[in-house]
Formats: C-alpha cells, sequence, structure tokens
C-alpha cells in the first residue's frame, strides 16, 4: 500500500460515487461489454469502468461484489494490491438524507450478489445492437432489491434519497452509473492506483 495514493481518496462525512476500472480479467471482460454498448449507442468511449462503490463518509465503502453486499473501509475494499483507477464523484445532499442513505445502504449488507445480471446485461446489449433499442430481463423496482450487481446497487441506493437519480436503478450498468453521475453529480478527482501500491 502507498499513504500517497490513499491520501487522495476523501476522508470526511460526504457521501461519493467511486466508479472503478480494473484489470482483471473479469474487468476487462465488462468493460468489452461496455466498450461495445457504447458505441452502439454511439456515446462516449472515453473511461470505460466496470465497478461502482459507494462511499458512506470517513473512508467507509459499500459496494455489490462477488461475496454479496459489504462494507469496508477504503484501504481493505482496493488494498490487494491491483491497478485500478477511480473515478470520485460528490453527492451534494442534506445532512438528514446523508443518515437516510446510511441507514438505507447497511440494511443491505449481506444481500447476495446478482450473478443473473451478467447474462441480462448481456442480452440487453445484444438487443440494443441488433434491434436498437434495450429490452431488460432481469428483475425490476422493489423485486430487483434482492440482490444486487454492482452499478445497480450505487443506482439504487441513490435513488432512495434522489428520487429523480435514475429512472430504472435496476438494469444500470457502469456506464450508464457513469452518464448520469457525470450529469449529475460533481466529479472530484481521479485516482490511479498502480500495481504494488
Amino acid at each position: 500500500m502507498n499513504d500517497i495514493t490513499y491520501s487522495q481518496f476523501p476522508k470526511d462525512k460526504e457521501i461519493y460515487v467511486f466508479l472503478v476500472r480494473a484489470n482483471s480479467f473479469l474487468a476487462k471482460s465488462i468493460r468489452l461489454f461496455m466498450y461495445i454498448k457504447q458505441m452502439a449507442l454511439k456515446k462516449s468511449l472515453k473511461d470505460i469502468c466496470n465497478h461502482a462503490d459507494l462511499c458512506l463518509g470517513h473512508e467507509l465503502v459499500i459496494g455489490a461484489e462477488r461475496r454479496g453486499v459489504y462494507p469496508k473501509s477504503i484501504e481493505s475494499m482496493y488494498g490487494d494490491g491491483h491497478k485500478r483507477t477511480i473515478f470520485v464523484y460528490k453527492v451534494q445532499m442534506p445532512d438528514e438524507n446523508k443518515q437516510i442513505l446510511k441507514n438505507w445502504a447497511m440494511n443491505q449488507a449481506g444481500k447476495k450478489y446478482e450473478f443473473s445480471n451478467f447474462i441480462n446485461q448481456i442480452y440487453r446489449i445484444l438487443y440494443i445492437i441488433f434491434k436498437g433499442k434495450e429490452r431488460w430481463l432481469g428483475h425490476r423496482k422493489e423485486y430487483a432489491q434482492k440482490r444486487y450487481f454492482c452499478s445497480e446497487f450505487v443506482s439504487t441506493a441513490l435513488t432512495q434519497v434522489i428520487p429523480d437519480f435514475s429512472e430504472t436503478p435496476w438494469d444500470d450498468d457502469p456506464m450508464d452509473l457513469k452518464e448520469i453521475c457525470d450529469n449529475k453529480l460533481e466529479y472530484v478527482t481521479t485516482i490511479t492506483m498502480k500495481h504494488g501500491e
């Protein structure tokens, strides 16, 4: 670990979205599908991401990963020594809404990862390519809140306190979420974590 890298992360009480570009085989596979979808929709191909987490303030991060939804510190979430780039967005909201969001997010801890949405997202992307429009096969609304994939979790969490944040948080992939963040949140910084840090 490198204290210089970790010092770049926000340490205050504010809420942040972390959009992650990692380099594992799975991350690169997800980014490939994100790239294909962005091309099909003629959207930006810059900074393709494959993962998203939510920072609840004071270095507490929660997100949906392979073992499910669990809160961690920033260092334990990203301290595996792997190279990654993290785009940081600040969520502006009143303190009472921060508490509502924190309570909701922490109440999701222990829920399983929604592995089926890998298939659902691939189907959605293929439908976009061949039909020119979207079609979602997965769960919707409250039925989608039993299990989560990463960007769905973050979009669903923020929709609890920002009702118009996303119209369909259950099918938001990492690049859908990044587009929403670019339009609705405050971009703060980009953190690059090199191998071995």
